[in-house]
């Protein structure tokens, strides 16, 4: 079958792009560390008890996780746009594929204004919004710019820092911890619980259907799926660790606070390794946030590029940091509709196209691999 030149540019630029199964397992570990702790606001009944919907979410999620790695195994080094198109037709699969870019572009632009109310929340800095998110999406531009690869070796550092950064305080907490924290059990409203536990499935696990782009371009085909799992399954019990750890130190003080996040840095100030460690705290947050935002970016711009097959990646960066920017502005002020907001786009959204569609994209691609080997029997 003779190549099109337009295939031979983006197997170039695939080949370019190129990252280990275990650089595509680490920027699964920055993603869910990044999100986890800027992300997530906390219903006001639960903060003391947060560790049990991350619990709760963290199962879910996992679930999602092999439903997502699941559609990678069926449809083997192809990205997101090309599964869609294999799996439902060319026609349907790009309105899918346009229908998800303008998806991944609200959750990149939703992330956007969340990183603004976390600064914000610290309330140490006063500095507009405005600039904020001007800053921000500048260090987002340049993190795209240079690329997925690049992005995969700065998830050493991320993880590394975050990792580090949870060892030490945690240990220098431990005079601090009492169990007596974690009993109350009954004091949780079981309608609160269940709200919050779907803004965590909807706003970090739901997103994990982006590592199907990223995942087109493993070096080699290895099962990078097995490793995946084992980084997410570490991963959520990190998770979990740090909201039981936040529990056991804050306790009832945890109703002070709105984010995750913000408990974190509390723990750290406690730890007094060094001056200005609630500064280093709040630096690693935002590093891991700031990951988040630009990973969910680069997929975007991914998604456009497979999907209407152009050839320069980056023309695009400039435009959409823009409209993120104006996407973010658009929520600002509007603080109260946010829940409002998300509970109609998970119903409406997330179930259909984060649940429904990789589904049938099982049944689909079951159906095909079956037919395949059907027909090389009969041969």
């Amino acid at each position: 079958m003779k190549k099109s030149a337009g295939d031979g540019v983006k197997s170039k630029e695939n080949l370019k792009q190129q990252i280990s199964e275990r650089q595509l397992a680490l920027l699964a570990a920055a993603f869910l560390l990044g999100g986890q702790q800027i992300f997530l606001p906390v219903e006001e009944s639960i903060p003391h008890n947060q560790w049990m919907t991350t619990l709760g979410a963290a199962v879910i999620g996992f679930l999602l996780l092999c439903l997502y790695l699941m559609v990678v195994r069926l449809f083997p080094n192809k990205d997101f746009s090309q599964i869609l198109t294999t799996g439902f037709g060319k026609i349907i699969g790009k309105l899918l594929s346009v229908v998800y870019i303008i998806q991944f572009l609200f959750a990149t632009g939703f992330s956007l204004l969340l990183m603004v109310n976390f600064w914000v929340a610290l309330d140490m800095w006063y500095t507009p919004q405005m600039v904020i998110m001007f800053l921000v999406m500048a260090a987002v531009a340049f993190g795209v710019y240079l690329g997925v690869e690049v992005l995969a070796r700065a998830a050493v550092v991320v993880v590394s820092l975050l990792l580090a950064v949870a060892f030490l305080d945690t240990v220098f907490v431990l005079p601090e911890m009492r169990f007596s924290y974690l009993l109350p059990f009954q004091d949780i409203d079981g309608a609160a619980w269940l709200k919050s536990m779907k803004y965590v499935v909807l706003l970090e696990y739901a997103n994990l259907l982006m590592l199907l782009v990223p995942g087109a371009h493993v070096s080699g085909e290895g099962r990078w799926n097995k490793s995946i799992l084992s980084w997410a399954f570490w991963i959520f019990l990190y998770l979990i660790f740090l909201d039981v750890r936040n529990t056991l130190v804050l306790g009832p003080a945890a109703y002070l606070y709105d984010y995750p996040g913000t408990n974190v840095l509390k723990v750290i100030n406690l730890t007094e390794v060094v001056p200005q460690v609630e500064l280093m705290g709040i630096m690693m947050l935002i590093a891991g946030g700031l990951f988040r935002i630009v990973y969910m970016f680069l997929v975007s711009l991914e998604m456009i590029n497979s999907t209407f097959a152009m050839r320069e990646r980056r023309v695009l960066i400039l435009p959409l940091a823009l409209l993120m920017i104006a996407v973010g502005f658009c929520f600002v002020g509007f603080a109260e509709g946010i829940t409002q907001s998300l509970d109609l786009y998970f119903a409406w959204i997330c179930v259909p196209f984060y649940m429904i569609v990789p589904i049938l994209l099982i049944v689909i691609g079951s159906y095909q691999n079956h037919k395949r080997r059907k027909q090389s029997s009969v041969r």
